[in-house]
């Protein structure tokens, strides 16, 4: 997911987008775009879903292992749980990517009271059903 951090800075300061993409660890490029946030998007928060539905869209094309799982959920709902890395259940296939993602995080996941927005799990299902349909 290092490219999703990267999108953070691309147009504005390239020279740390690509840095950041450069990163082989999601969590490196999290981190490293931390120490640079004064620097990102203004626009980011309106703009973070579409960029990573744009990332998600990649894996899908990079890996055909996520195709077919995403694909396998059928209509199950997916949820992002941030639990001692394991995420469930496309989302075990993406541990590696999303170690970036914070246990508590209310935006992407289910936040620690579980009443989270789960964005992520959300972005999931609308590929599928973009792909797939219903």
């Amino acid at each position: 997911m290092a490219v999703y951090h990267a999108m953070k800075y691309a147009g504005i300061r390239d020279d740390i987008a690509e840095f950041i993409r450069s990163q082989t660890s999601p969590y490196n490029a999290r981190k490293i775009g931390l120490r640079y946030a004064s620097y990102r998007r203004e626009d980011w928060d309106r703009a973070r879903e579409v960029k990573l539905e744009r990332v998600l869209k990649l894996k899908l094309e990079q890996h055909p292992i996520l195709k077919t799982k995403l694909r396998d959920t059928r209509t199950r709902t997916l949820i992002h749980v941030y639990n001692d890395k394991v995420c469930e259940p496309l989302l075990s296939l993406l541990i590696p990517l999303m170690t970036s993602m914070e246990q508590n995080d209310s935006f992407w996941g289910r936040g620690t009271d579980g009443r989270g927005q789960n964005r992520l799990g959300k972005a999931w299902m609308n590929l599928r059903i973009a792909r797939w349909g219903a």
